[in-house]
């Protein structure tokens, strides 16, 4: 018996030590199966930019929205290579305007940035070699509110929400716009006490509030006050105000997008909270404002004749609101249900409503700061402006009628975009195998023509920042000159103009900004002359970086800065 359990014994040990034996081998054998994958497929990456400049790194730097954040360590993470403070700076070390790029942790894919206009023309009309990388984080942070125009693919679901938001902006909403964008200039002048002259502290400020003021007028038919009441007190789970939810999403937007509502809803600290009840409290707005919207444009239409139609609504959420109804009664003539499926889902009109509003704020509010800055410094601009006004208007502010008439106002605009493009990168998907032309030049500047294959699911992005200062299509690139936007000149630039991006998927809301902004600057110059207030010691240089730079956040950002205003003669 004895002698049994001693085998027994021993056979039970010998169990053990093969069982571990055999779990660490199949472990080292599933580890080196890995690595042997990725060493095959990161060769094949370094197959597929062979003859391209490339740089080399560990993780994802170039794509990563938060790549100003992520510091420089030699050879892992070469960050100064990527020259953001300098988009050009790059392609002039490469001697080309391709570049490719590889990382360890994405031997899947190649990287490839693009800086020739021409090129990036190509690449934004071509949908169907090009599309969106809707799966990746930063397009599903814009779906906080729903699915809308900008976050769909190319293609059918593309097509059904442009069906509906096209409608959006007729010239009615865009006289709207112009007026509503007056009536805000004029509450900020009363209410910062600068209509008569003085310093306006925080320019950055002050153009997101007036901004806020016309997308709320404009957008809602609100009038939204200069200064957002905060409520104090009571439960975290009150339904605070639209003015304060949708100030306090757009002023806490990385943490709005980036966080799940239901941990900021949960969060400890209040002031987390908060944020997770203005996105909650927003969201029923939103839906409590369309419905109401749908139920008062159902009676005005029961109201009139079979076949009379109700007046286009003004305003961007009237318009959307009824753009649904009339894709429903389409629907229902060619003996569909003429219900909500037709069109857009429930979610899928408060995600556009929602993108209207941060991309019709937002980014207005911070062209406006950059190109203020801007003409702060060349106050020639401010006079040659004043002076188209004096000539088109004959004495009297300018109206909408007169846009078109005042080019300077936009050329400066565009000037402006050019050196700071708010989005500075837009991501493309290579949806099949295409082959993108390129070019390199040597020291002397003599230009060689190439192709190179970018491999279907390659990520391209497009570099509009260096683009806009791209030496072989603009003259002395790195000055502001507004005056390149005229004549045969400016219309070979418009050509390359991307910041409201180009081809089918260009910016639907294009005009609405130009409308806003045109009639903002226009109007403040007739008004007023502004120049910079100079800090103690500060040079020339030190201003001129103060008055223009910005700092990249979700999308870059102006510094803030003040501006002294002088009330003209007889304004």
């Amino acid at each position: 018996m004895n002698s049994f359990q001693q085998v027994f014994d021993r056979w039970q040990t010998n169990k053990e030590t093969f069982s571990s034996k055999n779990a660490w081998l199949a472990a080292e054998i599933v580890l080196a199966t890995c690595m042997v994958l990725w060493l095959y497929r990161y060769v094949q990456l370094f197959q597929q930019v062979r003859g391209l400049y490339t740089i080399h790194s560990l993780i994802e730097v170039l794509e990563a929205p938060h790549r100003t954040k992520i510091p420089h360590i030699p050879v892992l993470i070469p960050t100064r290579k990527y020259t953001l403070q300098d988009p050009w700076k790059k392609y002039k070390t490469a001697k080309s305007d391709l570049i490719a790029y590889t990382q360890a942790t994405t031997p899947g894919y190649a990287v490839y940035s693009i800086s020739n206009p021409q090129v990036v023309q190509k690449v934004l009309a071509d949908v169907l070699s090009f599309g969106k990388p809707v799966e990746s984080m930063g397009y599903k942070q814009l779906n906080v509110f729903g699915k809308q125009l900008v976050s769909t693919q190319s293609g059918p679901e593309h097509r059904r929400h442009r069906s509906v938001v096209k409608g959006c902006f007729s010239e009615e909403v865009m006289r709207t716009v112009w007026d509503r964008s007056i009536e805000s200039l004029d509450t900020m002048l009363s209410t910062e006490k600068v209509e008569d002259g003085g310093v306006l502290e925080h320019v950055r400020e002050a153009m997101y509030k007036l901004t806020l003021l016309v997308i709320g007028a404009a957008g809602f038919g609100l009038k939204f006050p200069w200064s957002i009441p905060t409520t104090e007190g009571g439960s975290p789970y009150d339904v605070v105000t639209f003015h304060e939810a949708l100030h306090l999403v757009e002023y806490h937007l990385v943490a709005e997008l980036l966080v799940p509502v239901w941990i900021l809803e949960n969060f400890p600290l209040p002031s987390v909270r908060r944020l997770g009840n203005a996105q909650r409290s927003l969201r029923h707005h939103f839906k409590t404002m369309i419905a109401t919207r749908r139920d008062a444009l159902q009676a005005e239409q029961a109201g009139l004749g079979p076949q009379e139609k109700i007046k286009p609504p003004s305003d961007l959420l009237g318009a959307i609101v009824a753009s649904q109804m009339d894709i429903e009664a389409e629907e229902k003539a060619r003996g569909g249900k003429g219900t909500s499926k037709a069109g857009l889902t429930s979610e899928e009109q408060m995600g556009n409503v929602w993108i209207f509003i941060f991309a019709g704020h937002e980014t207005s509010g911070q062209t406006l700061t950059f190109t203020l800055g801007h003409l702060a410094m060349y106050p020639e601009w401010q006079e040659k402006i004043f002076q188209e006004i004096e000539e088109v208007c004959q004495g009297s502010h300018p109206t909408y009628r007169d846009m078109n008439n005042l080019p300077s106002v936009l050329a400066c605009v565009y000037e402006t975009l050019r050196l700071r493009d708010l989005i500075s990168l837009n991501q493309k998907l290579a949806l099949k195998d295409t082959v993108l032309p390129y070019t390199t030049w040597d020291d002397l500047g003599q230009i060689t023509n190439h192709t190179h294959t970018i491999k279907k699911g390659s990520h391209v992005l497009v570099d509009f920042a260096a683009s806009g200062q791209n030496p072989f299509f603009y003259r002395d690139p790195h000055r502001w000159d507004p005056s390149r936007w005229y004549g045969e000149e400016g219309n070979k630039n418009r050509s390359h103009l991307f910041n409201f991006s180009a081809g089918p998927r260009a910016c639907i809301g294009r005009r609405f900004a130009e409308v806003e902004m045109t009639a903002i600057l226009s109007t403040l110059i007739k008004k007023v002359k502004f120049e910079p207030v100079r800090q103690k010691g500060e040079t020339d240089e030190q201003m001129y970086d103060r008055m223009t730079q910005g700092h990249e956040v979700f999308l870059l950002t102006p510094n803030s800065f003040p501006l002294k205003f002088t009330k003209r003669q007889g304004a």
